[in-house]
Parts: C-alpha cells; structure tokens; sequence
C-alpha cells in the first residue's frame, strides 16, 4: 500500500500534472466570493457547494503536493505574515466568549487555504505569473457578466437616475441573474482591468489589436468614473499620475501622449453621459440647456459622487469611532472574524486596519502594518529600479507592482485584503510575484557591484 501510495505521490509533480491543472484549482478559490455563510447550514444547496467544495479541491491538492523537506524555504518569516495573521484571528475567534461567531471560522481557513497554494510555487515566477493572468481573465469575464446586466436593465427600463445606485435600486427586477451587479464592484474591477489592459498598451512593442484595446480601455475607465466608487476614482487618478511620472523618467513621451489622451477622452465621455442623464431627469420639462456653469458642475459630480454635506463620509467617521470605542475593552485579542459586522449592526469596517483592530486587537493589527509596509516597500523599489534602469518594461510586473497598489490604496478605506475577497486574493498572488521578482532585482544589482 506505501508503495502504491508512493508512486501517486511521484506522478503528482510539476511537469507531469501540476502543469495541467494548477490553474483550474486557483481559480476555484473565486467561487466562494460573495457567498452567504449562513448558507453553509442547508446542506445540498447550490450556495453550500460553493463555499465547500472548491477550498477543499484547493486544501486536498496543496497537500498531495507539500514535500516535507522543502516546504519551509528560505525568508520564512516574509511569506508567513499573513498566515500568522489569519492564525491569530482563528484563535482569537476560537477563545473569544463574548460573541457567538465560531462560524466566522470558515473564512480564516478559506483565507489560509489559497496562501498555502500559493506558497507552495513561490519560488517559480513563471506559474504565479499564469495565476495572475488567469485571475485577470476571469475577472473580465465575471465583469463581461456585470456589465452585459446593466446594459439588460438600461435596454428594459431605459431610464438611469444614477450610475452608483445601480443594484441596490433594481435588485428585484434582476433576480432572473442570480448575481445582481453593483456599483462598487464593477468599479473596483474596471480599475484592475483597466490598469491591466493600459499597461499592456503601453509596454508592449507589438501592437497587436491595438484600436479594439483602446477602445476597451476607455469603456473601461467611463464605467469606472460612471459607476463612482469615490475610492476607486481617486486611485483611478492618483495611479495614472504615477504611471505618467514613470513615464516621463523612462523618457516614454509617446507612450504618455497616449496615456493622457485615453484619460482625457474617458473622463469627457462619463461627464457626457452624466450630463445627458441631468438633461433628462432634471432639465426634462425645460427648453433652455443648463448654462457653462451646470456643465462645471456636473464634471465636478461626474469625478466626485455627490454626498450629503452632513454624511460625507457615507457613514464612515462614526464607524470608525465605534470601532475605537469597542477595541478598547479587548484591546490585545479582538473578537474574532467578522467582528465588525457583528458588533456594529452588520456595517463593514471600511479600513484594513480598524477592522484587524477590532477582530484581532493590537497583534494583529501590528501584523496588518507588518503585511502593508512591506508591500509598499517591494512596490516602490520595483518600479523606482526599473525607472532608474530604463529597461525595457516587464508588463506582468508592472500589472502586479499597479495592483498591489490598488489595495493598498484600498485599505485606508475598505476592509480589502484583510478578509477573503477578490482583493484578497489577487494582493496574495502579486504579493508573491512582487517578492519574487524583488529578490531578482536585489541580487542582480548586488552581483554587479561586485
């Protein structure tokens, strides 16, 4: 039987299966995304099979291939930031008396799971590269999905008061697709397949289908302004400042001309469409078109969501200081996994940070600054090494490098990465290729000054 057992366990190596169906695996650590974990009680639902059976594919296979020997590599303490972190949350959730929420248990091992993956090819760039790729890909298609909703809504009901109150206004009229699309997440992914794509654009030589992906990359960034996440609008700003200095320091004047025109025709085209839509809710009984000023005003509305002079912060400040006041009776465990929803009338914490506080008190949320720093240093050195070397663009790493910084940005005002999410998971894989390609970059400049 050890014999038989042993020769499975040959087969199961790189070049003869992982090749074949590691990506398959990856990508059903995305079907739990969204999942109600109340499900998990009506055994035989569609919901329950979804939150089962692809992290226990994924946990299965990451165990066939675990060698025992070199499993724990080298850096350890890097690469186990975050499983210290959510181990510590696993705990903290497991002794904490005070709420019943053992059930929150399943996201810390859902969040362990597809690191543990992940690790276990960290040290061969050329996979996690297909991770990433692959992770894109099925974000365009869940977004293709979102968006193909939309445009059924707008075809059905020809009417749109407001881009951003798309799927909590109409949820009744799309219960037909099962998955109802909203604003917030079709911006937040229109941001990462933008950056992808402008990326792509403007780092590759050979320009293949070029007028179909600028065209794409402005539909792109229209529904991303359209749709107004006044968080992924901001990063959507402050990223293409960054991608435009990285451009003049590479001296890529071209390619920045392209870049500023795609921006500049983006943004004209959502202030349009914004305008046509105040045309007609606002100005529908009146002859006279609103004055240079009302146009003023609606590219101000279109690049910033209007909001109530009394709740600019949709709620936020109050959040947070709740947050403050709650962490402070248990200020060095927290209360575990979802805590925030817990405690605070099922509200989200709206920041990486508060919300380690609150699940998992001052250790954790040292770990969560440990996990931030550390990222944003490999980002930085990256894109300052590969400005300063004025080589040719890696457009993987950049799409990393970009994303990774989406996040983090993310992070002051989202929970993000600190819970199992699509920011999760794509922040894990590009953490991975980022500390990968850091290590190539930090040794090749150390060994040419030798």
């Amino acid at each position: 039987m050890k014999n038989i057992l042993f020769k499975i366990f040959n087969y199961l190596n790189y070049d003869k299966f992982i090749k074949k169906i590691f990506i398959f695996f990856w990508i059903l650590c995305f079907v739990p995304i969204s999942s109600r974990l109340e499900d998990i009680y009506n055994l035989g639902s569609i919901n329950n099979i979804r939150l089962i059976v692809p992290l226990l594919s994924v946990l299965l296979l990451s165990l066939l291939l675990i060698k025992n020997k070199n499993f724990i590599k080298e850096d350890f303490l890097i690469y186990f930031l975050f499983p210290i972190y959510t181990i510590l949350l696993i705990l903290f959730t497991l002794t904490n008396q005070n709420i019943d929420s053992y059930l929150n248990l399943y996201w810390g091992f859902a969040m362990l799971i597809p690191y543990l993956y992940l690790y276990i090819f960290k040290n061969k760039l050329k996979t996690l590269r297909l991770f990433l790729i692959f992770s894109l890909i099925l974000t365009l298609i869940v977004y293709t999905f979102y968006i193909s909703s939309f445009f059924y809504l707008f075809i059905k009901t020809h009417t749109i008061q407001h881009f951003y109150t798309l799927g909590l206004n109409h949820i009744n009229f799309l219960n037909e697709f099962v998955i109802h699309p909203r604003s917030s997440g079709l911006s937040r992914m229109a941001l990462l397949l933008f950056f992808a794509c402008i990326l792509l654009l403007l780092t590759q030589k050979k320009k293949y289908f070029v007028k179909i992906l600028i065209v794409f990359i402005i539909f792109l960034s229209v529904t991303l302004i359209l749709f107004q996440s006044r968080t992924s609008t901001f990063i959507f700003l402050f990223l293409n400042i960054i991608l435009s200095i990285l451009l003049i320091f590479s001296n890529k004047l071209y390619e920045l001309r392209i870049q500023i025109s795609i921006i500049l025709c983006s943004i004209f085209l959502a202030t349009f469409l914004n305008y046509k839509i105040n045309l007609n809710n606002q100005f529908s009984n009146s002859k006279n078109l609103p004055s240079s000023y009302m146009l003023g005003e609606i590219l101000v509305k279109t690049l910033k969501r209007e909001t109530m002079e009394t709740n600019y912060s949709s709620g936020r400040y109050e959040i947070w200081y709740n947050i403050i006041e709650i962490s402070k009776d248990n200020i060095f465990k927290g209360y575990g996994f979802q805590a925030d929803r817990l405690l605070i009338k099922n509200e989200s914490a709206h920041n990486l940070y508060l919300y380690s506080l609150i699940c998992g008190g001052l250790i954790s949320f040292f770990f969560i600054i440990l996990i931030s720093l550390r990222a944003s240093w490999v980002s930085f050195l990256i894109l300052y090494i590969t400005v300063l070397t004025n080589k040719k663009f890696d457009t993987l790493i950049l799409i990393s490098t970009f994303i990774t910084i989406i996040f983090l940005l993310r992070g002051f005002l989202e929970t993000s990465y600190g819970i199992y999410s699509l920011d999760y998971l794509f922040f894990i894989v590009c953490f991975f290729i980022n500390e990968e390609h850091y290590k190539k970059l930090f040794i090749g400049n150390f060994n040419s000054r030798k």
